[in-house]
């Protein structure tokens, strides 16, 4: 039932590059804090390195809410399921996809490099959940700069279609 075209393997790693880059900054942030506060400089890279693993939870139940998050909307695509065409959802699906990806990774990081070959571009952890990544330019409703302040803000509920 997927419409569209599947989205290429490389605007899936740019994607996922995207994330970590908005991310980023509290990382370094957290190391240059620590660098000159010295002996418990460990406390500022502590706190950065949790603030910056909330931020990258809040992007997975943005992507299972919406289909995207900031990297897919910046590049114009969506995570769907492939039955429904729809977004993933919460709950199990979206924990379940997160687990699969040690499949992607178990055979030398072979199946992050499967949708380079796969008819519908897909991963190991994309064919076990039934999921596929599509193109599509009108990638929701929300702009990429409000899904990263979102992310960010944990003490609000996450973007909603």
């Amino acid at each position: 039932m997927t419409t569209g075209s599947y989205s290429p393997w490389i605007n899936r790693v740019g994607a996922y590059v995207l994330r970590a880059i908005a991310v980023l900054p509290v990382y370094v942030g957290a190391f240059v804090l620590a660098a000159i506060v010295g002996d418990i400089g460990f406390v500022f890279i502590l706190i950065g390195s949790v603030f910056a693993v909330a931020a990258s939870i809040r992007f997975i139940i943005q992507r299972a809410h919406l289909g995207y998050d900031i990297g897919d909307r910046v590049l114009s695509q969506r995570l769907v399921r492939e039955a429904t065409n729809q977004p993933m959802g919460s709950g199990w699906s979206v924990f379940g996809r997160g687990i699969a990806h040690i499949l992607d990774a178990l055979p030398c990081y072979l199946g992050f490099l499967w949708p380079l070959w796969d008819a519908k571009k897909q991963t190991f952890a994309d064919k076990v959940v039934s999921t596929v990544v599509v193109t599509d330019n009108t990638a929701g409703r929300h702009e990429a700069k409000d899904l990263f302040v979102n992310a960010i803000m944990f003490w609000t509920p996450v973007t909603k279609q």
